[in-house]
């Protein structure tokens, strides 16, 4: 798949760290991808990044996104239903909700303050090993993203994301 440079430009546009990626790795197909946590990358390097035939996308979450975080629900989104129903729909309705290659469940929010780093918030033994089933990504994290193949967006839309203000999307 060829991620269009149209839609990359319109993450651009949302105020959005978007960068190419390598989808079998999941990870940016930019070499050092660190810089792009303190600065927005510019319409000229996105469209030459882009015209290069990539087969992912990802973001850079935290304050240069927007105060952009997601939380990962990994595990086949094992916890994502007994996360959901604690969480109040109108908040969830303002978030972005997407389901990842390996059938985990992606939710992306901007918070009006600070986004702290990447977290692990739920941890399990799963086939007898330790496994972490939810975390964020936030401040100097990334995260693959759609229309990368294997990933949908289920509701909202990347490049209309409100802020969320006063609200908790915590809980687990």
């Amino acid at each position: 798949m060829h991620i269009k440079i149209e839609l990359a430009k319109s993450y651009l546009e949302a105020g959005l760290s978007v960068l190419p990626a390598r989808r079998r790795e999941k990870r940016p197909a930019v070499g050092a991808w660190k810089p792009w946590t303190e600065r927005l990358p510019t319409e000229v390097e996105v469209e030459a990044w882009f015209a290069n035939r990539h087969d992912g996308v990802c973001l850079v979450t935290g304050r240069v996104s927007g105060n952009l975080e997601c939380i990962d629900f990994d595990n086949g989104a094992e916890l994502y239903g007994a996360w959901k129903g604690r969480v109040d729909p109108s908040v969830l309705g303002r978030c972005v909700v997407e389901r990842s290659q390996s059938g985990g469940i992606h939710v992306y929010y901007r918070c009006e303050g600070t986004v702290d780093g990447n977290r692990k918030l739920a941890r399990g033994m799963r086939d007898g090993a330790p496994k972490t089933l939810v975390e964020t990504r936030g401040e100097g994290g990334v995260v693959m993203c759609a229309p990368t193949e294997g990933y949908e967006i289920l509701s909202g839309a990347l490049a209309r994301l409100p802020p969320l203000s006063g609200v908790a999307v915590g809980g687990l």
